[in-house]
């Protein structure tokens, strides 16, 4: 039950970048897109594992690949804007700020997938 409410408050982190602390200048269209969007998907699948609606609750492999899409699409967005930070264009601590959240849920969405996932790579029915 830990992995569910976690990624249900990562999901919610993840919305609010482009709402709290400075303007970046993007086109609110692409903070939807970049943030809203994925993590939106994140907290849904988190929700239905959590009301055990769906296998969710007793399998983490599917929760654990939707975090990590999630973490994934978020970080590929935000490359630029990294790039910009390391060139000074953009300023650092509002660039890791907006950029944190999906970098978060791409090393806890490949962790967790990994941890998921039995040793011997057969899966087992859930318990």
């Amino acid at each position: 039950m830990r992995r569910p409410l976690t990624s249900l408050v990562l999901g919610t982190w993840a919305i609010l970048p482009p709402y709290l602390g400075r303007r970046l200048g993007v086109p609110r269209s692409a903070e939807v897109i970049d943030h809203v969007v994925p993590a939106i998907v994140v907290i849904v699948v988190s929700l239905l594992a959590i009301a055990g609606v769906t296998r969710l609750s007793t399998a983490d492999t599917p929760l654990a690949a939707v975090v990590l899409a999630a973490g994934v699409w978020m970080t590929a967005t935000h490359l630029s804007l990294i790039g910009q930070a390391v060139r000074h264009e953009a300023p650092r601590l509002t660039v890791l700020h907006h950029a944190a959240p999906g970098a978060v849920l791409l090393v806890l969405g490949a962790w967790w997938l990994a941890s998921s996932w039995p040793a011997d790579g057969q899966r087992r029915p859930p318990a």
